[in-house]
């Protein structure tokens, strides 16, 4: 699916940088808040396409592509798309 990209959250990926690296997989969408940061600037494209929870198991897949952009390895844009692509 075609979403647009989002400001990039650099408090979020801030957070993320003391988190240590065998923990950022799961922090990223646990208690950093990266589905529900996505989910706000998406929910409105994504009416009728997907749920909040089926988006949920969606970002939850794509938890190592967005911790390598908290690792700065991947660009946020590329992170974005990993995401949308499993909406699909």
């Amino acid at each position: 699916m075609n979403l647009p990209v989002p400001p990039e959250p650099f408090d979020i990926k801030r957070t993320l940088t003391h988190v240590p690296s065998d923990m950022r997989p799961r922090m990223t969408c646990v208690s950093a808040g990266i589905p529900s940061y996505l989910w706000s600037y998406w929910k409105t494209a994504l009416r009728g396409h997907t749920t909040w929870q089926e988006f949920q198991t969606n970002a939850r897949r794509s938890r190592f592509d967005l911790a390598e952009w908290a690792e700065g390895s991947k660009s946020w844009r590329d992170a974005c798309e990993c995401v949308s692509v499993r909406i699909a």
